[in-house]
């Protein structure tokens, strides 16, 4: 018995369904003017994917697999249309009445419903290939991000325990260690520009806790919930959209502001600390 066109149309469309951080206003998140605002281009999964993807190869794969699996998948649908259209040929159902059908016209018909019931069962597989594939890529997305944003941190507590050992040996005081410069000049320096984005965010403001007096930016690096948003799930980190950036972990406050600088660099934070 054939399936009607309105299934079909159905199971074709389900078959197919797969930033602003705190602008800096002239201080820490104290004395933030929240003049910040979203941004139109902010940070998707083909950003993150663009940054992670040359430099892990846990990424590359995983975008390649999701490549496969939405091109196996798009090919199904094709193949699909078309037997359907063959299906429905002469039906006078669907279409105007037609002279009386040869025999080989009712044997491509019935050859073409039960090709395409074949490819209605593939394409379930199918959608099931993507859909693993693309949580697989969201899971090496975040894994790269909080690995860089780790690493981060690990050279900078090197980079402080560097200047306290010189600072003994010099006999001298500092009264800032050099790994959180409160000013531009870290040249691309991941540990730099993320201890020196927070002296200016939130250090003396309460730190990873930090809140703007609107209420509007949250965390060391004061993320506002749209931008923070939009780099969660572009990175795979689905778990932190929607919540609090002044409740979650430093580590994951860390892998936020890293993928954002990675993404866009230090617009988003008025070219500070660049």
């Amino acid at each position: 018995m054939g399936i009607r066109l309105s299934t079909v149309r159905r199971l074709a469309i389900a078959a197919s369904a797969c930033l602003v951080l705190a602008w800096p206003g002239g201080g820490n998140a104290s004395s933030a003017t929240g003049s910040a605002h979203g941004r139109s281009d902010a940070p998707n999964r083909a950003d993150a994917v663009a940054v992670a993807a040359p430099r892990s190869a846990t990424v590359a794969a995983a975008t390649d697999r999701v490549s496969r699996a939405r091109h196996a998948l798009d090919d199904l649908q094709q193949r699909l249309r078309v037997l359907r259209t063959t299906t429905y040929e002469g039906d006078h159902s669907i279409l105007p009445a037609a002279p009386a059908e040869s025999l080989a016209l009712r044997r491509s018909r019935r050859y073409a419903e039960s090709a395409a019931n074949a490819v209605m069962t593939h394409l379930s597989d199918a959608q099931r290939e993507l859909d693993a594939a693309e949580q697989e890529q969201k899971q090496a997305l975040a894994d790269y991000f909080a690995a860089l944003a780790a690493a981060a941190e690990a050279e900078r507590v090197a980079q402080e325990e560097t200047a306290r050992v010189a600072r003994e040996q010099a006999a001298r005081a500092v009264s800032t260690p050099s790994a959180r410069p409160t000013g531009g000049g870290c040249a691309g320096e991941i540990s730099c520009f993320l201890a020196c984005t927070r002296a200016h965010e939130s250090d003396t403001a309460g730190g990873y806790q930090a809140v703007s007096p609107d209420g509007r930016y949250r965390g060391a690096y004061q993320f506002d919930q749209t931008t923070w948003n939009s780099v969660a799930g572009s990175i795979g980190r689905d778990d932190l959209v929607g919540v609090n950036p002044a409740t979650v972990a430093p580590a994951d406050q860390d892998t936020m502001a890293t993928a954002l600088y990675e993404m866009r660099g230090t617009q988003p934070w008025g070219g500070r600390c660049g």
